[in-house]
């Protein structure tokens, strides 16, 4: 029996599915020797959103590096841009609140009254 008209065969399948998987490495470098990095890896270098890292870098006035087209839809970052924003930011000193120091006691836990306790829950 014949296949239907328009039905693919595996082989066609496979061909089809292997043209359209891309593999893409975190970082790729420049004839120059610099490193490009994807979006993903400046979120994660960051700690930003995507939306805020493409924000940033369409905005003229931020210090944010400027990200470099790749292709069409395809956008990188200079990785050693990144790393020289990265090191001017500030650096904000661990669990410290205002007028307070990094040594001071934690804040004391207040317990809830027994009044608020549903009856028969637990506590």
């Amino acid at each position: 029996m014949g296949q239907a008209k328009g039905a693919r065969t595996d082989e066609t399948r496979r061909e089809k599915v292997t043209q359209r998987v891309v593999v893409a490495a975190p970082a790729a470098r420049t004839p120059e020797g610099r490193t490009v990095l994807r979006i993903r890896e400046v979120m994660r270098r960051t700690g930003l959103s995507r939306s805020s890292i493409y924000r940033r870098s369409a905005d003229p006035g931020d210090d944010f590096p400027p990200c470099v087209v790749l292709g069409e839809q395809a956008r990188g970052w200079f990785s050693d841009a990144l790393d020289h924003w990265l090191a001017a930011r500030p650096v904000a000193p661990r669990c410290a609140g205002k007028g307070e120091s990094a040594a001071s006691s934690p804040p004391k836990l207040v317990r809830e009254p027994a009044a608020t306790v549903a009856k028969g829950g637990r506590r």
